[in-house]
Parts: structure tokens; sequence; C-alpha cells
């Protein structure tokens, strides 16, 4: 039998690992936490990070490996990458790829030489060097160069607050770079795509909802689909992505693309993108909207099975997940989840931290607790769904007490 090593134990990998096992792999799960979500459900369990290449690639070379991978997190493109290219096994990118895609400062660059619309930046490697901006629209946007999961991303008003925020933002980057660009007005969409020899199938856009409880923090509350956005877009955001597939040197696999819309200049500019699956159960959201499996058709495509997707009908008009943080605790349990399943308010729910676990913040995408799916054919009845659902749903904390974030 086959061994696949899957590189971090998200909740998202869960579904890694079971189309894995299906396609008769021995599944070795990787990760830096005592026990991450998707640890059950993998054969074998291995505590160490995916950001060391090294320590992956050693353990790899002794496990008889045909496969190394991930779906959903960034930074372990490159360890997987890396380890496939030295082991000669499959991947759907290089390693010199690799490293492009998960640096800000690198892509940014590689944009603009081939007039792909983003916004002006700068890198800095030190805070005093602030005379970098005196030519700058203000806001601006400050983020490390290497990170994800809105670590370390502040929205700045004035120069100062770059010397408040650079600290925090630098501490989540590898390399000691931070990014600092100009903020663009405008609604922020996430954009799902599978590359089919080297051409873009949009398979699913979203909006991106941040929250207003911090102004100065990216986390994001909300993935929001709107039939008559993507229909309106849909035509346009392929033409970016097909340059940006060009540029990249990318051939197959998914393509998560963010980007700003202007309404009002009817423009659209890339913030970043990735050579991978979106999280938050995007995938789940994706195959339940438009039928399409992407992570099955990213392993298959990785193994040399070139999937075929054709132009998709969406089965709903709007759709959501929405995703909920707490205040500060140690979860204990969850209440009125399945309730709300049962009664069809939600279609599914996600559980993303496990009772048991502890949430120190709610500044970070990846802090977020639970994920509820909503699906309606109008706005209406997808608020008054949201509005029975904030009335249920409650974390409790080890204390007894409701700590769910309203």
């Amino acid at each position: 039998m086959n061994t696949a090593i899957v590189l971090g134990g998200t909740a998202d990998h869960i579904h890694l690992i079971r189309i894995l096992k299906n396609r008769g792999f021995y599944v070795i799960l990787c990760d830096y936490l005592d026990n991450p979500p998707a640890k059950q459900y993998a054969d074998a369990y291995k505590q160490i990070s995916i950001l060391d290449k090294e320590a992956i690639l050693e353990f790899a070379s002794r496990k008889n490996t045909a496969l190394v991978i991930a779906t959903c997190i960034d930074q372990a493109l490159e360890t997987s990458a890396f380890v496939s290219e030295k082991l000669g096994l499959p991947c759907h990118i290089n390693y010199q790829t690799s490293l492009t895609l998960t640096n800000k400062n690198s892509m940014k660059s590689i944009m603009t030489k081939n007039s792909i619309s983003t916004s002006r930046y700068v890198i800095l490697k030190e805070s005093n060097d602030i005379s970098k901006f005196d030519f700058f629209n203000y806001p601006l946007v400050i983020k490390p160069v290497d990170a994800n999961s809105s670590k370390g991303v502040f929205l700045i008003n004035t120069p100062e607050e770059i010397l408040d925020f650079f600290d925090t933002s630098m501490s989540y980057s590898k390399t000691k770079e931070v990014i600092v660009e100009e903020f663009v007005e405008g609604k922020e969409l996430s954009v799902d795509i599978f590359i089919e020899n080297g051409k873009a199938e949009i398979l699913m856009i979203t909006e991106n909802i941040k929250t207003k409880n911090n102004p100065k923090s990216f986390t994001i509350v909300e993935s929001v689909y709107n039939r008559y956005i993507e229909d309106n877009l849909k035509e346009s955001i392929k033409g970016i992505a097909n340059k940006i597939i060009q540029a990249f040197g990318l051939t197959t696999g998914p393509l998560l693309l963010q980007c700003i819309y202007n309404e009002k200049q009817d423009k659209l500019s890339v913030i970043e993108f990735s050579n991978r699956v979106g999280g938050g159960s995007k995938y789940f959201f994706i195959n339940r909207l438009k039928g399409v499996d992407i992570i099955d058709a990213f392993v298959g495509s990785v193994l040399g099975n070139k999937p075929e997707l054709k132009e998709i009908t969406p089965k709903y008009n709007f759709a959501k997940i929405k995703y909920l943080y707490t205040r500060k605790g140690i979860i204990e349990e969850y209440k009125g989840l399945e309730n709300l399943k049962r009664n069809g308010t939600i279609i599914e729910y996600f559980i993303y931290k496990k009772p048991g676990s502890e949430v120190y913040e709610s500044l970070k995408s990846s802090d977020r607790c639970i994920g509820l799916f909503y699906v309606s054919e109008n706005e209406g009845e997808l608020r008054k769904k949201e509005e029975v659902s904030s009335r249920q749903v409650k974390v409790i904390d080890r204390n007894g007490f409701d700590i769910l974030l309203r």
C-alpha cells in the first residue's frame, strides 16, 4: 500500500484524508499540535512542524512515501514542493514556484511586471524607514510577506501607526519582512478556480465580509455567495486569472485568487493568490453549490488524472458560511448546532476548535471556532435564518458561560 503524508491537521484536511484513503493510500498526518482536528482520521500521526522542510524530508524518506500533499494551507505548499522535488514525487508545482507564491514581495513584483492590476506597495525590514510612504495614499495595509490567515494584517491610517503595528506584523514573518500597500476600496472577493491545461475555470466567486468589532484587523466573519455578482464579474476575473497563470507558469491544480472590486470605477485589483484550495470549508461550499469536489479534483490532477470541469450552474442564488468567534477561554461544549441542522436553518456546521481547545484571541481567521453554512433563493430568507441561529448557538466554556462573540 502506498503511503501519503498530509501536511497539516486542519478540519478541511479531514476530507483530504478520506479521499486519499478511498484511493488506497495509507495516510500519515503531520502537524505540530498534540491533537489537531484531523488526527483521528489518519492511519498514523507524527507530531512535527510542517514548516520544517528538512525534518519532513527526512521523515518521508524513511516511510517509502508516494505522495506529500496539503490542499488548504499556504505555507505547506513550500514544504510539499520541496520534499516532492527531492524525492521525485508528483506535485502540482515546483519548489521555486512555491517560494514565489508564498512570498508577497516576489508575487507583487511579478504581477507588476506583467501589468496585472494590484495596489502600490513597499517592503520594509526596518520600522524607521516610513519616509517611503510620503507619496502613498492612506489608508494603508501592513502585513507579513510570508504569512496567511490574516496573521499580522492591520489597517494603517497615519505614518505613526506603521510604527505601532510594525513589530506585531513582523513577528509573523519567517524572512523578517513586512509589506505595506495602499488600501483599495471595494468588495473583497475570493475566487476559487481550477486550472486545466494552463487555463482558468472559475468555480465560485464569494465576497469576504470582515469583522466590524476591530476596524484595524481583517478577520473574515462571512464568506457570501451572490449569483448575480458572479455572473457580472466572471469573465473579467477569468481574464485576470489567465494572465496570472501565464505569468507564474502554472499548469494545473487549484488557484485561490483574492481581489478587490470597486463598483464605482468598475475595476478589479488583485490582492494576492495561491495555488491551493481555499480554507474555512470552502471545499464543501463549492461542492454543495456547484457539485464539484475540488479537493478530489486536486488529488487527481497531482496523480496525473486530469479532471473534466464543464460550465457549472449554481444550485442556489445565495449562500454563505458564517464564521463564529469567541472570547478568551477554554471551550467545553457547543449548543444548538444539531437542532439548527435538523430543522433546516443551516445545511451544515463545521467545528474548527474542538471541545477542550483554548482560545486566546479572535483577531485571525484561524481563531474561528465554528462555521455555519446557509443556502437560500433570496437575501431576506438568508437573514431570517441567521437571526434564528444567533438566538440558538452557544459556546460554553469550562465555567459554564457562553463566550460566543455576537
